[in-house]
């Protein structure tokens, strides 16, 4: 039982030694066979274990190599290259310099070219070079052999130049060379410089910037080298790259269009415009403000910062207005605007205008249409084609919009605050709202001032000087000139000057006061030669009634305050015993005079006398003055009554004696039979 236990060991051991024997020979044939496989996916600079994502300023070690890379080039007699392990800022090891101090640099690590397949280029062939053909086989990332039996997904390590600042994709012009390498170099790095000759194509520059011109977009890297090639003459396989639809595409077609934006330009027109008058809109406006696009495929937009005050209307291509804006606005660079505001704004609106458009051209100026060849200072390595750098810059344009302001006109209508008549004379003032005296004038004839040519805005009119016989009104009158209207009229009513009128009732021999007298001022409101006393009836005159007053125990009439003018006064009532004057005053009123108060007597009324400041009037007793009193001429009157009566006597003894001369006999009788009567008596 023990001796078949331990043979049944030995057989289990020597089973498991030839498993592992066949196996570690299976994965030595597997590990060669992923080398020559186009299946499997070289790691990008992005996923290289030897890289990190960070710059080191000491050199970075290239990644080791496992057991089974070192023994295929062991096998092959290949000793790898080794890397400067200098980096550059974007993770890119650095292989050479050009003699303007600008770096060539490759997106794979040199070490890891001479280990591995790339493509159907086994790593055991010449391994420093970088994509492109080699006896119609092909070496590049993500790309189709032309019959479409091969799809190559292995990642094709990219050469770049940075010279004059510009990092620009480089193609190899001669794949069956090497690529740059430390070891290589006199001193080091291999030092590119320019050849004396130029591939001077235009077309080159565009199958470079329509292709795989920035390593993230375009066509891809080696297709782009391809029609490099077909349009440079270089290598016999022409017609084989052209069955290429991709390659095709960029020499046929691609390589005559210029870069978008090539030369482009940009501009505002007019460059200046003055605001005016809309009538209609009442605003004032600019004219529109175009853009002119010239070579422009990649658009972008601009941006304009308004004033406040400003609007600005914003059109595009088909002529549509959608935006009325204020503040800031952003439009793409092919749409226009135009500027308005109200009539008070004045000022200039400028800016000068960067659109995130740009202008793209040759960084180069000596080889504006040219693709360059570096060649290294050593043989056997690449030379590249590097195609001019498309710079660009910006574009810019400005412009200017003055407004100085609309005008308008405004009017000042003076008037009497009672007739509502038209007042010349007055002085007045036009102010703006910072109380600045702008102009000075004085209403005419029709009690008008007009002003013109005032800018939009607010402003006040205030007298400075009323017209004679009138008081001053201090009132600021504002307005606003806005063209809603034609002209603003503004009215301001004067009050007219008044004098004080009053006077003392007073006995005329005792000069004491008299209570209880009444008296009525009349006015009238025609332009006339006025009637002397207010009862006559030749015309209508001293109807109106100004005021009633009667006497105090001071004897005193007070009217108070009576504008300039003409009136007449009457004593309507008495005191007993005393006689109402038969006559009546004028009384006339001039505030500005230097006596106030004139009075004129009319008819047989006693004057006025002033004592002191004071105004009185008697009034006599009837015993005194037996005509006094009543309304009119009373003394006349009684005189004409007396001579009427006298008068009447005469005739009516005249008319007697007549009687009497007629019939004698008769009064002889009567004289007789009066005789007999006296006698029986």
């Amino acid at each position: 039982m023990t001796h078949r236990f331990k043979q049944a060991s030995v057989l289990l051991m020597a089973l498991l030694m030839l498993f592992y024997g066949c196996g570690f020979k299976a994965e030595v044939l597997a590990n060669t066979a992923t080398e020559n496989s186009p299946e499997i996916t070289e790691p990008t600079a992005q996923t290289d274990p030897a890289f990190t994502g960070e710059i080191e300023d000491t050199k970075k070690k290239s990644p080791e190599l496992d057991p089974g890379e070192q023994a295929i080039l062991d096998a092959n007699g290949i000793t790898a290259t080794e890397d400067t392990g200098k980096m550059d800022a974007s993770g890119n090891y650095i292989l050479g310099e050009t003699a303007s101090g600008g770096t060539v640099t490759c997106s794979t690590s040199l070490r890891t070219l001479a280990s591995r397949s790339f493509g159907d280029e086994p790593c055991y062939k010449k391994f420093q070079r970088a994509a492109g053909w080699d006896d119609g086989v092909i070496y590049s990332s993500d790309f189709a052999s032309p019959d479409g039996s091969d799809i190559i997904t292995t990642t094709t390590p990219i050469l770049r130049i940075s010279d004059n600042g510009v990092d620009q994709i480089a193609y190899c012009a001669d794949p069956s060379l090497n690529i740059p390498s430390e070891v290589v170099g006199p001193n080091g790095l291999v030092t590119y410089n320019r050849e004396s000759w130029n591939v001077q194509s235009g077309r080159i520059r565009n199958v470079m910037w329509h292709g795989y011109h920035d390593g993230n977009s375009g066509e891809y890297y080696v297709q782009t080298w391809a029609a490099i090639r077909v349009i440079a003459g270089i290598g016999a396989y022409t017609d084989y790259y052209m069955t290429d639809p991709t390659v095709a595409n960029l020499v046929n077609t691609l390589s005559y269009q210029n870069p978008n934006n090539w030369d482009a330009s940009w501009s505002i027109v007019p460059e200046r415009e003055e605001a005016v008058w809309n009538a209609s809109t009442k605003r004032q406006e600019t004219g529109w403000f175009q853009t002119y696009c010239n070579n422009i495929a990649d658009h972008g937009t601009y941006t304009v910062t308004l004033p406040s005050g400003v609007h600005a209307l914003l059109r595009n291509t088909s002529g549509q207005v959608y935006s009325d804006v204020t503040d800031q606005f952003t439009i793409y660079d092919d749409d226009d605007f135009m500027l308005y505001a109200d009539g008070s704004y004045q000022g200039e609106v400028s800016a000068n205008i960067t659109p995130t458009t740009i202008k793209r051209h040759s960084s180069d100026a000596g080889n504006p249409d040219a693709c360059v060849i570096y060649a290294p200072d050593v043989p056997d390595t690449q030379r590249l084609f590097v195609s001019l750098a498309v710079g660009q810059s910006p574009l810019s344009s400005g412009f200017r919009a003055n407004f100085t302001g609309a005008t308008g006109d405004a009017q000042l209508q003076k008037t009497d605050n009672r007739t509502k008549e038209k007042l010349a004379g007055a002085t007045f003032g036009l102010y703006d709202m910072k109380d600045n005296l702008l102009k000075q004038g004085i209403t005419d004839e029709n009690g008008q001032w007009n002003v013109t040519d005032l800018v939009f805005g607010d402003y006040y009119f205030k007298e400075i000087a009323a017209p004679k016989g009138y008081e001053l009104n201090p009132a600021k009158l504002p307005f606003t000139v806005d063209g809603i209207r034609d002209m603003v009229t503004v009215v301001m009513a004067n009050e007219p000057k008044k004098g004080p009128f009053q006077f003392i009732k007073q006995d005329a021999e005792t000069r004491e006061p008299l209570k209880g007298v009444t008296f009525v001022l009349y006015g009238c409101d025609e332009k006339h030669p006025h009637n002397d006393l207010q009862d006559d009836k030749i015309k209508s005159c001293w109807q109106t009634i100004v005021g009633t007053r009667i006497s105090g125990t001071d004897g005193k009439i007070d009217f108070g305050n009576l504008y300039a003018g003409e009136y007449q006064l009457v004593e309507t009532k008495t005191v007993p015993g005393y006689a109402k004057p038969m006559g009546q005053w004028r009384v006339t009123i001039d505030p500005e005079a230097v006596e106030t108060v004139k009075i004129t007597a009319k008819g047989t009324a006693p004057a006025f006398v002033k004592d002191g400041n004071a105004l009185k009037v008697d009034n006599q007793k009837n015993d005194k003055l037996p005509f006094t009193g009543g309304n009119g001429d009373h003394r006349a009157a009684l005189m004409l009554a007396g001579m009427v009566f006298f008068l009447a006597a005469g005739i009516l003894a005249l008319i007697l004696k007549k009687r009497n001369l007629k019939n004698p006999k008769e009064s002889s009788e009567k004289i007789e039979r009066k005789e007999e009567n006296e006698s029986e008596k």
